[in-house]
């Protein structure tokens, strides 16, 4: 089934911004989809989720450092998937 968008469904932006950010969205999460297993688990863990390092440690059964270094690798790698650099006030890791 598809999703049908009423009018009132949209945001002040309008159309154009609305499509923008599904594209958007569709990238980053390609982006995502296409890290290795655990890089994308700690980062949607992290940051789809908000959960702490410990945390996901625990859950993924993995050092806190372990977990900081895929995370710093993931998020690296969809920095450069999306084409953002460290100024463009992106991700922080």
């Amino acid at each position: 089934m598809r999703h049908v968008m009423r009018v009132h469904d949209l945001d002040s932006g309008g159309v154009d911004e609305t499509i923008g950010i599904t594209e958007e969205h569709d990238v980053l999460l390609g982006a995502l989809r296409s890290l290795p297993r655990r890089q994308r688990d700690c980062v949607a863990l992290r940051y789809l989720l908000d959960l702490p390092v410990a945390e996901i440690a625990t859950t993924l059964e993995l050092s806190q450092n372990s977990v900081k270094t895929h995370l710093k690798r993931g998020l690296a790698s969809l920095r450069r998937t999306v084409g953002l650099t460290d100024d463009d006030g992106g991700w922080q890791g």
